[in-house]
């Protein structure tokens, strides 16, 4: 089964840049290019800036997994609250 309208909120506007204009990013072009090999998997998907303390449960996340070595995936289902 394929997601669909798949939704990545970054709180980065390099990151929002690089997946939007990758060719200002020469630097990570073969990561940006498999990024977007990844990506196509998805029906549907968009990145969308947002406010650091907005992406809170993210951040929290991310630390955990760079902080404690923890390999788990996470996935949201439905609209955050």
């Amino acid at each position: 089964m394929r997601k669909r309208n798949v939704t990545f909120e970054l709180s980065s506007v390099q990151v929002v840049e690089a997946f939007e204009f990758p060719s200002r990013f020469p630097e990570y072009e073969i990561l940006i290019a498999e990024i977007h090999h990844l990506l196509h998997k998805f029906v549907a998907w968009r990145a969308v800036l947002v406010p650091e303390r907005c992406n809170t449960p993210a951040l929290r996340i991310a630390h955990s997994v760079i902080e404690q070595g923890r390999s788990q995936s996470y996935i949201s289902r439905g609209a955050h609250s």
